[in-house]
């Protein structure tokens, strides 16, 4: 699909472009001519309203701006800016502090050190321009997306909270009336991400436009200042990032589809009116 062939003049019009995308990656499409589209001043001014209304606006970067110095200046300059940024992409490299973590205040009640592992998160403060840049990908990628996503899928997604794992889990529970739940987390996650093969599966899901891919590969090589020391960044997504969360789920999507084939949606289960039926079937002939 062509995208840089729809006509984008109004908010409704990039709704409506939105959702053709999504009905499209569902059917299995690919995707080209998608810079054009990211140049559109409706997806620029969509974004910085985004961005504004963060609760991170005021979060300034190394450049130290911040939303409100863009707001200031007038629309045309601020539009020109971020085409030409786009034009000859090269990031402001990111920078790098440490937040507490939610849990930070029981565990001082407990009356542990502050430092101690695990007390605070490192997240990753781009510059303004970056941070728009990123929600312009954001909004043209993620309907791309999330058609593939698996849909029992609850983390950073859009519409989409614990509540509702939640009462999908309770909906298993009943159904199957087994209450064994496996926990798993997968220790500094975000930091430890293959560039490389998140750009392949950018492009096994539709993203065939080479000077998107591009440019969200030098978003990711764009490196880090710590404590005023540049540091490169051979793998991993800041923890932080307008894209992260998406970049995120589009790398653990496949594992996702993996668990739920095996265990949700078993072959096993297709030749029986319930679940419950399956499994009993399964443990006569001792398989489980």
């Amino acid at each position: 699909m062509k995208v840089n062939k729809l006509v984008v003049k109004s908010e409704q019009d990039l709704r409506n472009c939105l959702d053709l995308l999504y009905q499209e990656a569902k059917k299995g499409k690919h995707f080209y001519g998608m810079l054009e589209l990211l140049q559109n001043d409706v997806v620029i001014l969509e974004a910085i309203r985004n961005i504004k209304s963060n609760k991170g606006s005021k979060m300034a970067g190394i450049d130290q701006k911040i939303v409100d110095d863009y707001l200031l200046m007038p629309t045309e300059k601020v539009f020109g800016m971020i085409k030409a940024k786009l034009n000859d992409y090269k990031p402001i490299p990111v920078r790098r502090c440490n937040k507490p973590k939610g849990n930070a205040k029981s565990s001082k009640r407990k009356g542990n050190s502050p430092n101690e592992e695990g007390e605070t998160r490192s997240l990753g403060i781009s510059a303004v321009t970056d941070r728009i840049i990123q929600e312009m990908l954001r909004i043209v990628l993620e309907p791309i997306f999330e058609a593939q996503f698996y849909p029992h899928s609850y983390g950073f997604r859009p519409y989409r909270s614990t509540e509702h794992a939640l009462a999908w889990m309770l909906k298993i529970i009943n159904g199957s009336k087994l209450y064994w739940v496996v926990k798993g987390d997968i220790e500094s996650y975000f930091d430890h991400i293959n560039h490389k093969k998140l750009l392949n599966i950018m492009w096994n899901m539709g993203v065939r436009d080479k000077r998107v891919l591009c440019i969200v590969k030098k978003m990711l090589k764009a490196g880090q200042v710590i404590q005023g020391k540049f540091y490169p960044t051979a793998r991993g997504i800041p923890q932080g990032g307008i894209i992260s969360p998406l970049l995120a789920n589009v790398y653990l999507n496949s594992f996702d589809w993996m668990v739920g084939q095996e265990y949700e949606y078993h072959p096993n289960n297709a030749n029986y009116r319930e679940k419950k039926n399956a499994l009993a079937a399964l443990r006569n002939k001792a398989i489980i």
